[in-house]
């Protein structure tokens, strides 16, 4: 094989392979959900599978045929999604009882992406063993990396959906099996001992920074659809720039591992002291600003490999052992990063202690160790510098907090509550007033203080036929479950977040003590995991996940999603969720006929009387049945919720002044599994910038 159709070949291996890792965590989020537990141990064993395929090559005469068997799986799963979404219903409804929901959809996951990931990881060393330069391979691998993130993210995703994915992904290999198809390799035979074990302690390190990186710029950035792919293309950008700059330098490995310690130590910095300035104020800005921050940490990152292996030709069987050793360190890094620094320590620590960590094995006996330990602890006092209280300064824009009241850490969540100095007229001479404020994981920070939030379970109660059994869909600050509970015989909540527990119990006083109720069960699970393991049969299910805070939670208020949700409820029973003025017309209106393409009867009810609002839009409720809403506010269960508690407005009830025929935009879109509309995918960044 010539030297340039290999690296023809090595772009279209990072399409298929390092490029579909995109597709893999959307696949995941769709199919088995987004808990953080089944995220960071199936985005592990995906890793650690693509150096095992690694490992393997050497034993592979005729690679064209792996890459057939990934073309065919990846059109067949493309071609039978909704049959497979079945079948997930299925095992994950005869798993959960036994193991529950969440240790279910992790088993299943890895089923999902272990096998792929294996026979991904066998072309790349063949392909860099032909192309004669093992480090010209590995950057044209990374750019084709980079042109399927941005194809998937940027284009195919959010027009055609994740159908659309997994064909182009088949396209990939079909064009690597025409490169490879006359190729035929010699078997060969290694042991284990040829794994570099430096390689593989440098991948822990460097594996653990990209997962506190992750967790940090969802910090700094608000973790909406943006964030999580400008952050892998500027990581494989770096893997890029950083092989091309090894290709010219010649560094050697110690030389590249110090430079990753500067780099990354520039990156802290910067993130430091972006903890100290406002939120960017527009996509852009924030691109801009993650670009510059994280750029020097994945620069020298992209020179490691090369640095290892070098330019001259290597046998197969070498360039495998390397390609295992970084990925089992990277897969080692990351779930020692989240499950054990990044629940004790804050993000920046995190990266320090992983820099020191890289900085021993750059300098281990040598007396220059002195100096950039010495230098990195100069770093890592600005990082203790950047406490939970200044990292809640940033997303607290333009109020001073008094004091954190809670912090709870797992998994690289964050939730913290928190008093803040309220903002007062110019005229008011009163003593300060303090607010309190929930934030968690990046979100735009929640206002405790008001009753806003237990709205929803009263207007949905009024519009429910009994008072038998609710469904409630995101825990917050618990108290939409509280009122639920005060109201209905028995309550599900359902919450994906690891800290949800220790939050209700701390907000007991705001959410009525919800999880020491009688009936109420708290399920830690992605919701969409629903309907797979709950009975069906509920008077109403109350969804308290925005629609555009995130655009994982976009996948509920999909067609199919809200077709699952009906599959629970009785005949009679009613699906009310939020929306609001703040996202953008055009995505309020798609909410509202994603709904109405499901229910055949459908009530917009305005939190605020309709004649004081700004617009009929603001914050506003969407009930939704199968048979005629009726409006029976006066009933007994729900005058037992206190009265004092809520909004008089609200509490009037008074359905003539508060429901309103909306129009809020021409269009008549819907948002669908595998046509999803963009405006609500993106509306959230929009939505977060307008709240703060």
């Amino acid at each position: 094989m010539t030297g340039r159709r290999s690296l023809v070949l090595a772009f279209f291996t990072g399409v298929g392979g390092l490029g579909s890792e995109s597709v893999h965590l959307k696949l995941l989020d769709q199919t088995v959900g987004a808990a953080p537990t089944t995220s960071v141990l199936v985005v592990a064993l995906f890793i650690a599978g693509v150096g095992v395929g690694a490992w393997l090559s050497r034993s592979v005469r005729a690679p064209f045929a792996v890459e057939v068997l990934l073309a065919i799986y990846y059109a067949l799963l493309a071609l039978s999604l909704p049959r497979v979404l079945g079948i997930n219903a299925s095992v994950l409804g005869a798993l959960a009882p036994a193991l529950g929901p969440t240790t279910s959809a992790t088993l299943l996951g890895s089923v999902y992406v272990l096998p792929p990931a294996v026979l991904l990881g066998i072309t790349f060393p063949m392909v860099a063993e032909s192309s004669g330069n093992p480090a010209r391979a590995y950057g044209w691998q990374s750019f084709g990396a980079l042109t399927g993130l941005l194809l998937v993210d940027a284009v195919v995703f959010p027009t055609s959906g994740l159908t659309s994915c997994l064909l182009m992904l088949a396209g990939a290999h079909v064009a690597s099996t025409m490169l490879l198809w006359p190729v035929r390799y010699t078997a060969v035979r290694s042991s284990w001992g040829e794994v570099p074990l430096r390689l593989l302690s440098v991948g822990i390190a460097t594996g653990g920074l990209q997962a506190a990186w992750l967790v940090l710029a969802r910090r700094l950035f608000k973790p909406f659809y943006f964030l999580t792919p400008v952050l892998l293309a500027t990581f494989l950008v770096g893997l890029f720039l950083g092989s091309v700059l090894w290709l010219r330098l010649r560094w050697s490995f110690e030389r590249s591992i110090r430079a990753v310690c500067v780099g990354a130590s520039i990156s802290v910095s910067a993130a430091a002291a972006l903890f100290l300035l406002e939120p960017p104020a527009s996509v852009m800005s924030m691109t801009v600003q993650l670009v510059l921050v994280v750029a020097p940490t994945a620069i020298p990152i992209g020179a490691l490999w090369p640095a290892f292996v070098g330019a001259e030709r290597r046998p197969r069987r070498a360039l495998g052992a390397a390609v295992l050793a970084l990925s089992l360190g990277n897969a080692a890094g990351l779930l020692f990063t989240a499950f054990f620094l990044l629940t004790y320590t804050n993000e920046l620590v995190a990266i320090m202690l992983l820099l020191t960590l890289l900085a021993a094995i750059a300098f281990a006996g040598e007396r220059r160790s002195t100096t950039i330990t010495a230098a990195l602890g100069i770093v890592v006092v600005v990082a203790v510098f950047c406490s939970e209280e200044v990292m809640l300064r940033r997303v607290n824009k333009g109020q001073s907090i008094e004091s954190i009241d809670a912090s709870f850490r797992r998994f690289g969540e964050v939730t913290g509550v928190f008093r803040y100095r309220a903002p007062r007229a110019r005229a008011d001479t009163t003593s300060p007033v303090f607010a309190r404020r929930l934030h968690q994981n990046g979100y735009s920070p929640v206002v405790l203080d008001h009753n806003m939030e237990g709205v929803i379970s009263i207007v949905g109660a009024s519009y429910a036929k009994r008072f038998g059994r609710a469904l409630v869909l995101g825990a917050g600050s618990g108290r939409s479950a509280g009122v639920a509970s005060m109201i209905f015989d028995e309550v599900d909540l359902v919450d994906v977040g690891e800290t949800s527990s220790g939050l209700l119990r701390f907000l007991r006083d705001d959410n009525f003590d919800v999880l020491a109720r009688q009936g109420v069960r708290l399920h830690r699970c992605d919701a969409i995991l629903a309907p797979r393991f709950l009975p069906s049969g509920y008077d109403i299910i109350i969804m308290t996940v925005d629609p555009a805070f995130v655009a994982s939670a976009a996948k509920l208020y999909t067609v199919e999603s809200l077709a699952a949700f009906k599959s629970l409820l009785a005949a009679d029973g009613v699906l009310i969720f939020w929306s609001d003025g703040l996202l953008t017309l055009e995505a309020n209106q798609v909410l509202v006929n994603t709904a109405a393409e499901v229910f055949a009867h459908q009530r917009s009810y305005s939190v605020l009387p309709v004649q004081k609002a700004a617009s009929p839009w603001d914050y506003f409720l969407v009930a939704n049945s199968s048979d005629e809403l009726k409006f029976r506010p006066d009933r007994s269960a729900i005058q037992r919720v206190p009265r004092d508690r809520f909004m008089n407005a609200v509490l009037e009830l008074d359905e003539s002044e508060q429901v309103t025929p909306l129009k809020l935009h021409a269009t008549k879109a819907t948002h669908r599994f595998d046509n999803p509309s963009w405006s609500v995918l993106v509306s959230g960044y929009r939505y977060a910038l307008s709240r703060d």
